[in-house]
């Protein structure tokens, strides 16, 4: 076998080792967005009833519907998942 063709496979295995450690996920790192995950979920959850809005923040129809949606999740915040 010829010098080349060893030139080219430590080549290949340096590239991918190149890419196999840059693209290792660090524990704490920041997601492209620069925005951390969080859990948007309140309530204890007791009753396994799990309550999911849907919502647009431009629409006015969605705007009216919130207070009662809020007003639900205060009172039965101990059964529920909101």
């Amino acid at each position: 076998m010829s010098k080349t063709f060893w030139a080219v496979i430590a080549i290949i295995v340096i590239a991918f080792g190149g890419i196999v450690v840059l693209n290792k996920d660090k524990d704490g790192a920041t997601p492209a967005g620069g925005v951390k995950p969080t859990s948007h979920i309140f309530g204890e959850g007791k009753s396994g009833v799990t309550l999911v809005e849907y919502a647009d923040y431009q629409c006015p129809f969605c705007g009216q519907f919130y207070p009662l949606v809020k007003q639900v999740a205060e009172n039965y915040k101990d059964q529920i998942y909101f």
